[in-house]
């Protein structure tokens, strides 16, 4: 999917640049153990554009660790992390995620629950370290407090790689010059 991507979405390749090499080894070492992994796999099943999603955050997220010097273990870290970050949303009502148009109160805090539900699915396999956890749980928070769920401006350094690596997901996705924006 990784290589796809490359092929697929010129703003993603023209991004990673010369790192490309390097954030595909990346990837080639995740770990997909115990239900997270077979989420992963239904989620490549059922939701293939959700998948792509987050193989793309993913290798924002180790291009970013990349070029900010990180250690092999935290570019690790944050390859699982951009993978996994969305996984919660396995336990949305498939509805919840298609709506075109504004959804109500009681739609959106479903929504914003899954940053919590990724958080424990992650921490109950027990084989990821807590910072992947953390992070997964903070990856729509905010810098100046206005995220969710715990709307904190308390956010730990991966967590802060891997909801710049979504902001940036976005931005490289929007269909008007995207290398521009």
């Amino acid at each position: 999917v990784a290589r796809e991507l490359m092929d697929d979405e010129r703003a993603l390749a023209t991004l990673l640049g010369e790192d490309s090499g390097r954030v595909l080894a990346a990837l080639q070492h995740l770990r997909l153990h115990g239900g997270p992994g077979v989420l992963m796999t239904a989620t490549a099943r059922n939701r293939p554009a959700s998948l792509r999603h987050s193989v793309g955050v993913a290798m924002i997220a180790v291009w970013l660790a990349l070029r900010l010097g990180c250690s092999d273990s935290i570019v690790a870290d944050a390859a699982e992390a951009g993978l996994m970050h969305d996984i919660g949303e396995n336990y949305l009502d498939p509805v919840l995620l298609s709506q075109p148009h504004q959804l109500d109160s009681t739609q959106w805090r479903a929504i914003c629950v899954h940053p919590i539900i990724g958080s424990a699915l992650l921490r109950e396999a027990g084989t990821y370290p807590e910072r992947v956890a953390r992070a997964v749980q903070e990856h729509h928070e905010r810098i100046d407090g206005s995220g969710y769920p715990a709307a904190t401006r308390d956010i730990s350094p991966l967590g802060r790689i891997l909801l710049s690596a979504e902001v940036v997901a976005a931005l490289l996705s929007s269909a008007e010059n995207p290398l521009a924006r």
